[in-house]
């Protein structure tokens, strides 16, 4: 015997599974278990990431009193270095002024184990400018001034000729004049030296 379903066809009750609901069910279940998966690997690899910055935190902590050692030396060596340039710069500005006064004083002739030449003024020393080098046509590097008696016109000429014709000295001398009342010259003169390390060379 045969049923009839004389229902409309949107009414008729279905007898076999919709291919199309069945997809979407299966589709939305695959989709569930992909995305569990994935929140599965996300959590591992965020469990893995915070041991390992947990790691790296505990070494950081471990490394950080040598790292501010470090630190601190690297601090101290830049201040020595400023230290060490300042004191290369004063060493450079440095003159052994006493060291070429004495030099120039040793050097005054005498005749007969007596000087015949006095130095009356302060002595002035200074380094020689380039109008000093010229006028003394030698490679002067300090300038002695100062005002001195001759005991005679002949031994102001000596004083002044043993200064020219000396290789470490040079000379620039103004004329000398008789003293009043005294019999002795006064002059005034400039004498250079020149460096006194490349005496003796």
């Amino acid at each position: 015997m045969n049923d009839l379903n004389l229902l409309p066809k949107d009414l008729r009750e279905r007898t076999a599974p919709d291919p199309w609901h069945v997809g979407a069910v299966a589709l939305a279940v695959v989709a569930a278990l992909l995305v569990g998966i994935q929140s599965n690997g996300v959590s591992s690899e965020q469990s893995e990431l915070e041991v390992q910055a947990a790691e790296l935190q505990a070494e950081a902590a471990r490394y950080r009193p040598f790292i501010e050692e470090q630190n601190s030396l690297n601090t101290q060596l830049q201040e020595l270095d400023q230290d060490i340039k300042v004191a290369q710069a004063v060493a450079g500005l440095y003159m052994p002024w006493s060291d070429y006064l004495t030099y120039f004083l040793n050097s005054i002739p005498t005749s007969q184990g007596r000087l015949e030449v006095s130095i009356t003024s302060q002595i002035g020393i200074s380094l020689a400018g380039r109008n000093d080098v010229a006028q003394m046509k030698k490679p002067v590097k300090v300038v002695f001034a100062f005002n001195a008696d001759a005991v005679s016109e002949r031994a102001w000429k000596d004083f002044v000729e043993h200064f020219e014709n000396s290789p470490e000295f040079g000379i620039i001398s103004s004329s000398a004049r008789p003293g009043d009342k005294t019999g002795y010259w006064t002059f005034d003169a400039r004498i250079g030296l020149i460096d006194i390390n490349e005496v003796g060379k």
